[in-house]
Formats: C-alpha cells, sequence, structure tokens
C-alpha cells in the first residue's frame, strides 16, 4: 500500500468526523481534505535529510459551492490544515512553514468540482493581505509625523505587481481611470485564475489621488486586510485582487 493510501485510510475516519456532520453542499468538506492529501503526496520534494511537502494550498471551486462553505470558512480552513500536518506527521514530510489553505471562486468551474493548486513559500505572511509601507519600507510621514499625501499627475505614478502569478510587471498610470482582470480589455491584464475578468478598477480623484472601486468580483478587493467595494489609496499601498498583490508607487 502507498503513503498516500495509508494516510488517507489511517485518517479518514477523523476526517469524516470533523467534517461530514451537519454540511450541506455538493462538495463535502471531507471530499477537500482528501484532495489536498493528495495534493501534498503529488508535490513533495525531496532534499538531503528531508522530504518538503506544500505549505500553500488554493481551493477553487464554483461559485456555489464556495458560497455553501463560507459560513464556516474559516473553522474549516483550520481543520484542514490540521488534518494537512497529521498526515505530514504520518508521512515524515516538513512544511517550511505551517500550511494555509485559502477557498477560492472560479466561474469556469463545474458544479461538484475542485482544482488544488499548491506551492512552497518560506514567507510569514503570504498574500493574505496588504502591508502600508513607503519606498524604503516604512510608513510615509511629512515633518509633523503625520501620514503625507503623495499627488500624482499623469504618467507619474505606476501599479508594481508584487506577489502573483505576474509578479515584476508594472503599468505606467497614463490614464484618469485603470481597469484591472483577466479579461484582456483590461488595462493591466493578470494571469490569476482567482482573478475575475473585470475585478477592479483605479479612478483618479480630483488632486491627484486614487480610488479603488470592486467590480462585483467573485474572490473580493482586498485593502488593509478588508475586503472593501471602494477605498481611496495611497502611494506605498499594497491591494489583494484574488491571489495577486499589487502596489501603487511613485516614479
Amino acid at each position: 500500500m502507498s503513503i498516500l493510501a495509508k494516510l488517507e485510510k489511517t485518517l479518514e475516519g477523523l476526517v469524516e468526523g470533523v467534517f461530514r456532520r451537519g454540511f450541506r453542499g455538493s462538495v463535502q468538506p471531507v471530499e477537500i481534505g482528501r484532495r489536498l492529501v493528495r495534493e501534498m503526496e503529488e508535490n513533495r520534494r525531496i532534499s538531503i535529510s528531508r522530504t518538503y511537502v506544500p505549505n500553500i494550498y488554493q481551493v477553487c471551486l464554483h461559485p456555489g459551492d464556495k458560497e455553501n462553505l463560507d459560513a464556516l470558512a474559516s473553522t474549516l480552513q483550520n481543520e484542514l490544515a490540521d488534518y494537512l500536518q497529521q498526515a505530514a506527521k504520518r508521512g515524515s514530510y516538513f512544511f517550511v512553514r505551517p500550511p494555509q489553505i485559502t477557498f477560492l471562486a472560479d466561474e469556469n468551474l463545474e458544479q461538484g468540482s475542485m482544482v488544488i493548486h499548491s506551492s512552497f513559500c518560506e514567507e510569514e505572511d503570504s498574500g493574505t493581505g496588504p502591508i502600508p509601507q513607503g519606498k524604503d519600507g516604512l510608513p510615509v510621514e511629512n515633518e509633523g509625523g503625520e501620514e503625507a499625501t503623495t499627488v500624482f499627475r499623469r504618467g507619474q505614478g505606476v501599479l508594481l505587481i508584487v506577489e502573483g502569478p505576474d509578479k515584476g510587471k508594472q503599468l505606467p498610470l497614463d490614464e484618469d481611470v485603470v481597469t484591472m482582470g483577466r479579461g484582456h480589455d483590461n488595462n493591466l491584464v493578470l494571469n490569476d485564475i482567482s482573478v475575475s475578468r473585470n475585478h477592479a478598477r483605479l479612478e483618479r480623484l480630483d488632486g491627484g489621488s486614487f480610488q479603488l472601486v470592486d467590480l462585483d468580483s467573485l474572490n473580493g478587493t482586498y485593502y488593509q486586510k478588508t475586503r472593501i467595494r471602494q477605498s481611496e489609496i495611497k502611494p506605498g499601498d499594497q491591494f489583494r485582487l484574488g491571489t495577486t498583490v499589487i502596489e501603487l508607487r511613485a516614479r
């Protein structure tokens, strides 16, 4: 019997006991747990003295299935992370950091199906939210100690992707309205499956500052680790679309 089969057999009772009871939906948490273990096993990396497994897991679901999970999302994410840690311990696997699990909606998936993406990340906070900072990594302040406001004129600012599939990509702020999403009709096209076709836009306000507006995206637009409908953003701020983190910079 393979290690994967042994893990699933040993932990099957635990998973069913923790997740199945009282849950309704076409995708059961117990199925997610089993698929996570399989994903972990299939993407292990053998080092000199240890075998490492991914610690970042993105569970992509049909929007309706994700909605069924939303009420218990935090609890399920914690339970599934504990489940993976037990599975890793039994298989003598190691995580570079504690496992993190995120549920994402994907309108291209059929009801009842799921796709799991895994990766390794040594950073303490792997894209769970933006960290406001200036160019030197510190908050932008003026001489009086208060937060300063930078006025962006057309062509002076730039959007820089600091985390996600398009990391390093830049877009000069040459327009008064900049749209972002997977669709090729956007100013900033993102190759991130967790991003909607038309996800968000950035609007230049009077005085040169910007307002970030969510366009009813499936997985949300986050600023200061909070899901927002719209919010004014400042130079040095970061915001997140799906799993892509973008920073507003002066240039």
